[in-house]
């Protein structure tokens, strides 16, 4: 089967590598990062990305042919983003939009998603 049986894939969920670009005043970004999804519920996912601005937790959902949404939080400064993207011609399209009172940066992105097919020992924790 992989690294892992079916059954410990269950319970642990499956695992995706994101990347893309987003775009905002200042100029246009990358990031990259990875999510697990599964859990309580088949579509949750979380997970961590890294950009400009340093590594974030996302907490959202996903449903693979149709669509990625998630709330991205930089821990360090409590600053955070609403993503919410669609399935298109084999990339992901969307936007993100700030969710504090005063944050204004809103923005369109660019992402691809790969499946990882079974969880690699060292991610197993």
């Amino acid at each position: 089967m992989g690294l892992i049986d079916s059954a410990e894939q269950a319970t642990r969920g499956r695992l995706w590598l994101i990347g893309g670009v987003f775009e905002e005043q200042s100029g246009i970004y990358s990031f990259g990062g990875w999510f697990r999804q599964g859990g309580v519920l088949e579509r949750e996912i979380r997970g961590k990305l890294v950009d400009e601005g340093g590594e974030s937790e996302i907490m959202g959902t996903f449903d693979p042919e149709q669509y990625l949404k998630f709330d991205k939080t930089y821990p360090k400064i409590h600053d955070s983003f609403k993503y919410e993207l669609r399935f298109e011609n084999g990339l992901w399209l969307g936007e993100f939009k700030g969710q504090c009172p005063r944050d204004y940066r809103k923005g369109p992105i660019e992402a691809i998603v790969t499946p990882i097919s079974s969880t690699p020992r060292c991610l197993l924790g």
